[in-house]
């Protein structure tokens, strides 16, 4: 156990002529010490194995003063999207496409949408009306166009794969994923929703490592979207249309759709990796935690016991020399 003293500082006084009064209790001591820093260390080397090798932080980022136009001709920040629309109704367990007396039109243009087929829009560039095509002035919907239900209208749009553990890209727009939105509606009224394109950036924090991403064109910063929609409201009586506006007569107004892209807040992830230099950096901290703990608490039997050990010593010394004298 003496040799396993490793907490015993220097004396001021040296009398078993060592570097320190090596003790067994001090022995003792180092060794609880080691066994308790192997177990801690054994689990921090599991923990570092089994879970996530990333540390995420999230922040909603109000924006006070923004340039919408700037920012809308930004690829990343205002992006063309892939956007197709279709309206159907509710009958009991099953749904059914609405007729063609149900239209969608793009308010920039007047144009009519056709339906289930992909169009390229940016967020910015989206406003949306929903009529019914009507006979006459006074707009009587047709028998087989009736539902006991809602009708709704349905939204697919480009989406995008987030993966905060990925090693590759954490965050990138998927061609192959879609995100669907369902709205209802109903012939007795007009629905009019908003909806702000939600910009997303991920940032990688690279540390040291990021000085040098500009000079080898290494990308740390990821941007993404997907649209926050605003709570409906339904006009009390809906808005109709008794003159030929469009080229497909009388139209009752059943819907309208304001999309909008103003930048007034972004979601904002941040990724750290969790490396073996960190693990071994904690660990490093542990031991020299713990290692002042001991001696700390070991401080106090030191110095009795080194008292006791020159007072010995003193003691055995005049002994031997009064031998000597007889």
């Amino acid at each position: 156990m003496y040799n396993l003293d490793f907490l015993s500082e220097p004396p001021q006084i040296s009398f078993l002529r060592k570097d320190s009064n090596q003790t067994s209790f001090g022995g003792f001591l180092f060794l609880i010490y080691l066994l308790i820093m192997i177990g801690i260390s054994t689990i921090y080397v599991v923990d570092f194995i089994k879970n996530d090798k990333y540390n995420i932080e999230y922040s909603l980022i109000k924006n006070t003063e923004v340039d919408t136009t700037e920012l809308n001709n930004d690829d990343d920040l205002n992006p063309l999207l892939n956007i197709s629309f279709d309206l159907t109704k509710f009958q009991f367990f099953n749904s059914e496409n609405l007729s063609e007396r149900f239209v969608i039109v793009d308010f920039t243009n007047l144009q009519k949408i056709p339906r289930r087929t992909y169009i390229q829009k940016r967020p910015s560039e989206i406003i949306l009306a929903l009529f019914y095509d009507c006979e006459d002035k006074y707009c009587e919907i047709k028998e087989e166009d009736k539902t006991s239900f809602n009708y709704i209208f349905e939204m697919n749009y480009t989406g995008y794969t987030i993966d905060h553990q990925s090693d590759d890209k954490p965050l990138y727009t998927n061609n192959d994923k879609f995100f669907k939105e369902d709205f209802a509606f109903s012939f007795k009224n007009t629905l009019i929703r908003y909806a702000n394109w939600q910009v997303i950036k991920y940032k990688e924090e690279r540390g040291i490592l990021g000085l040098f991403d500009d000079l080898f064109d290494i990308k740390s910063e990821y941007i993404s979207g997907s649209f926050e929609f605003s709570e409906s409201v339904n006009m009390e009586e809906p808005l109709q249309f008794n003159e030929t506006i469009f080229d497909f007569g009388y139209n009752r107004f059943l819907g309208f759709f304001i999309f909008a892209n103003e930048h007034k807040e972004h979601v904002e992830y941040k990724r750290i990796k969790v490396s073996l230099l960190d693990l071994l950096a904690n660990i490093g901290a542990l031991f020299s935690t713990f290692f002042a703990c001991f001696i700390f608490v070991f401080k106090f039997y030191s110095k009795n016991y080194d008292n006791y050990k020159i007072v010995d010593s003193i003691i055995n010394k005049k002994q031997i020399n009064l031998k000597k004298k007889y």
